[in-house]
């Protein structure tokens, strides 16, 4: 299978079970990576393969159940490991986590939804985010930069972002339902669509949720997207639309690297 070529702030890594994407931006500051299907979860062995590749034990994972809905969980430096494992077994009901711990990887799923990885050099702190089209129309990607304002004092200016493969414009035929939720979240939507037949337009998630990251403040030149369509490559990517619902999910995960600060 070949690799498709990627913008120059990502490149792809080989890993025991196969291709992953990272980020340049991102790697001073994080370990990370977006998984392709050639990693098959949900097994034991593959949760470990995954944390093997971030350089952390399968116990330090922690993941959510995705609602496609604004929460976003805060995970602080020192949490107890009876903390942690309550968590990870309560799997908070959340699209974003946010965290200081350099012991502490965070995993978001998607298979068509967008994956956003973002990390603040300045203070130290990660995050990520699953924005679905409803979970996009709630803002999340800025309420995850909200979070890491409230629990550390992130300024969004300082951060950087990853944008990962997801359904695109190509592919992603959508009606009035999420238009309207589109409207609500980002008035210039239209910006990120193109019309396709009566009453439908073809959204590009993944611009939308530049222009919102934008919109609260990240620098334009800090928010890299790698611009890959989940649908488009079904050789490589989970797609729930393509795939009809009866598919995997990617994992996108993202772990401080413990000399994170800027001096």
């Amino acid at each position: 299978m070949s690799l498709p070529q990627v913008p120059d702030s990502f490149y792809w890594t080989h890993e025991a079970w196969g291709a992953a994407l990272r980020c340049r931006p991102l790697e001073s500051v994080a370990q990370h990576l977006f998984t392709t299907r050639q990693l098959e979860l949900p097994s034991r062995e593959a949760w470990q393969k995954l944390a093997s590749s971030a350089g952390v034990s399968s116990d330090r994972l922690v993941t959510l159940s995705q609602v496609h809905g604004r929460h976003v969980v805060t995970i602080r430096r020192g949490i107890e490991p009876g903390a942690l494992q309550a968590l990870q077994n309560s799997r908070p009901d959340a699209d974003g986590v946010v965290s200081d711990a350099p012991d502490v990887a965070l995993v978001v799923r998607a298979a068509d939804c967008v994956p956003l990885l973002m990390a603040d050099k300045r203070i130290g702190v990660v995050a990520a985010v699953h924005a679905g089209w409803r979970s996009t129309a709630k803002r999340i990607a800025a309420r995850a930069l909200l979070a890491m304002a409230a629990a550390y004092g992130t300024k969004p200016g300082d951060c950087r972002v990853a944008i990962g493969p997801g359904i695109r414009g190509c592919c992603y035929e959508v009606d009035a339902a999420v238009t309207d939720a589109m409207l609500a979240a980002l008035p210039a939507w239209e910006e990120h669509a193109v019309a396709s037949r009566p009453g439908h337009v073809r959204l590009d998630l993944g611009g939308v949720n530049r222009a919102l990251l934008e919109r609260a403040g990240v620098r334009p030149d800090r928010i890299g997207d790698v611009g890959l369509c989940t649908a488009c490559r079904r050789d490589l990517f989970f797609s729930h639309r393509a795939e009809k619902a009866r598919t995997g999910r990617m994992m996108n995960l993202i772990l401080l690297r413990d000399e994170r600060r800027e001096t």
